[in-house]
This record gives structure tokens, C-alpha cells and sequence, in this order.
């Protein structure tokens, strides 16, 4: 008798959080809204609440796997990097996903979509170290201080999970690529980059990539230009010899000679690391927000100069 009422009320679990319209939508998320074992984040917040079962029974997930692995963050659906690997794992059983490096300082994620993609090269690996968590700002966060290598190895599998998968996450970002609503170091170095690319590369990039930055950036061109023509609007606060180091003649890429801009010519020893941090960070991150890509000169001047930068931290 125990057993009969057991298996007749069991069904009735399964289908109490079932969503199969709006109505039942909503009612739902009302209902978890109120709840204090969601994520703070979603309390009191039906609508964020809706979103997030929403895009989770787009990707497959049930209600309280979409609370625990997807998140709302300036207003877009981000999933977790955990449950982004669950996913592929379930969806595609023969991927390729290994750790080829993990340690506290440096992180190396390859993935490919099956062993025959790898053996044709169509894999793509992730590299993270804490030389690039701090060009991006984040090593100002709790959790970089606390436990970098566990977070260097989840930004490493977000990257190549979103290069190699995108269809499995059906174009969401993975936790990590969008910073919260904060003012923190992170979004700093965005601005400062966007203004000091501005100045330093001049008229040039604005002409070409004017949509990647943001309208108050675009707005300060005329005024740069017109502050120091000569340079592209480089200011006196911005100078690229106080961080020189083209002594160092033997590096070829130190001296690797700028393509482009109002600082053609110039090496990368000449205007410094710290300056080209700030420079890069703040084009990756515009490009990205615009989901644009860079091209041509201005990709191998970025590339080599992140890869100058690196150099440096060493």
C-alpha cells in the first residue's frame, strides 16, 4: 500500500515546476522568484527569472538546471563554463575536451569537435595565464586572489567551448566574458584602453573601426586631433617614451615596426608594455561588445603586441 502511494505521488513531483506554456511561465518563475535557495541575484526577480528557464529549455535543461547554470548579466543569458562542459559532453559524446595544463598561474584547454577534427587540425586551445587575467583587470577579484588557478582553468574552458560549440550553446557567453554591473579594475582598464588606442592611433583607426568605440570616446576625437595633429591627438599624459625599452636592439619583437596608425613606425619597444595593455585591452574588448573582428594590419599589430606584452610579464 506504502509502495502504491509512493509511485502515485512521485509523478506529481516531476510535474510540479513542469512548464508547457506562459501561463505556466510565469506562474513558475513567481514561484522561485520568492525562493531564498535560487541565486541572490534572481530573488524578487520574476522576469530575470523567466528568462533564465526560458533559455535553459532551449538548451535542454530542466528549471533547476537552468537556475544553477545560467545567469543574468547585463541583461544577457550567461552560462556557466561548468555547465557548458556538461552539455557538450552530453551532446556530443566523441568531442575532444582536455586539460593540457593546469596550474596557478597558467591554464591550457584544447577542444575539438571529434578525434578526426583534431587529427585534421580543426581544434582550438585555449591559453590563459595570469599575465593575461591581469591585463584584463580581473586579477582585482576576490576569487582570482583566492583560487587563480581554478579560475584561469574555467576562463580557458569558456573560450574554447565557445569557439568549438557555439551551436551546442546556442550563442550565449560564457560566464566570465561579460562583467557584472560593477565598477571594479576590469571595466577601468576597458575605458582607459578605449581612450588611450584613440589617442595613440589617431584619425586612422577611428575612420575604420569608428563603430567599435563608444559615442563619448568618438565625441573626444576632434578635440585630441586638434590638441596634437601631429600625433593623432596624443596627449602629454600619454607618452609612448616614458616606458621605452628599444635598447633592447636583440628582441626582433621589441622591434617589431607599427603597420599602422599615427604611430607607424614606431617599434613596440618604443611605446612601452604598460601602454599597449591598455591600448589592446581596450580594442579586444570593444571588438568584442560590437561582435566585430579584427582584420588584416590591425590584427598583426594587436597580435604581436599581446604577444610583446606577455614577453614582458615573464
Amino acid at each position: 500500500m506504502n509502495t502504491e502511494v509512493m509511485t502515485q505521488a512521485q509523478p506529481q513531483k516531476a510535474q510540479a515546476l513542469a512548464i508547457t506554456n506562459f501561463d505556466s511561465l510565469l506562474r513558475v518563475s513567481e514561484f522561485l522568484a520568492q525562493s531564498s535557495l535560487i541565486p541572490v541575484s534572481l530573488r524578487q526577480k520574476p522576469a530575470d527569472v523567466a528568462i533564465v528557464l526560458s533559455q535553459g529549455q532551449e538548451l535542454g535543461l530542466g528549471p533547476m538546471q537552468s537556475l544553477n547554470g545560467i545567469e543574468v548579466i547585463q541583461g544577457r543569458p550567461t552560462i556557466k563554463p561548468e555547465m557548458a562542459l556538461a552539455l557538450i559532453r552530453a551532446r556530443i559524446p566523441d568531442a575532444v575536451i582536455r586539460i593540457e595544463k593546469a596550474t596557478e598561474s597558467e591554464a591550457i584547454v584544447y577542444m575539438a569537435r571529434s578525434h578526426n577534427d583534431e587529427e585534421q587540425g580543426n581544434g582550438y586551445r585555449a591559453h590563459w595565464t595570469l599575465a593575461k587575467a591581469r591585463l584584463m583587470g580581473l586579477m582585482g577579484k576576490d576569487n582570482y586572489k583566492k583560487q587563480p588557478g581554478t579560475m584561469l582553468r574555467w576562463r580557458a574552458v569558456g573560450e574554447a567551448a565557445r569557439t568549438m560549440f557555439s551551436d551546442i550553446l546556442k550563442g550565449l557567453y560564457v560566464e566570465g566574458e561579460i562583467e557584472r554591473e560593477t565598477k571594479d579594475v576590469n571595466s577601468e582598464v576597458v575605458n582607459k584602453g578605449a581612450r588611450l588606442e584613440q589617442k595613440l592611433m589617431g584619425n586612422e583607426f577611428q575612420e575604420t573601426s569608428s563603430e567599435l568605440l563608444p559615442e563619448d570616446v568618438q565625441s573626444e576625437q576632434g578635440e585630441l586631433s586638434e590638441s596634437n595633429p601631429q600625433a593623432g591627438g596624443l596627449s602629454e599624459d600619454i607618452d609612448p617614451s616614458v616606458e621605452s625599452t628599444a635598447t633592447d636592439s636583440d628582441d626582433p619583437l621589441a622591434q617589431f615596426i607599427i603597420p599602422v596608425g599615427s604611430l607607424q613606425g614606431k617599434t613596440l619597444a618604443e611605446v612601452g608594455a604598460t601602454h599597449l595593455a591598455e591600448i589592446t585591452t581596450g580594442i579586444r574588448e570593444h571588438v568584442k561588445l560590437q561582435r566585430k573582428e579584427l582584420t588584416g594590419e590591425w590584427l598583426l599589430f594587436v597580435s604581436r603586441a599581446e604577444d610583446y606584452i606577455q614577453s614582458q610579464q615573464i
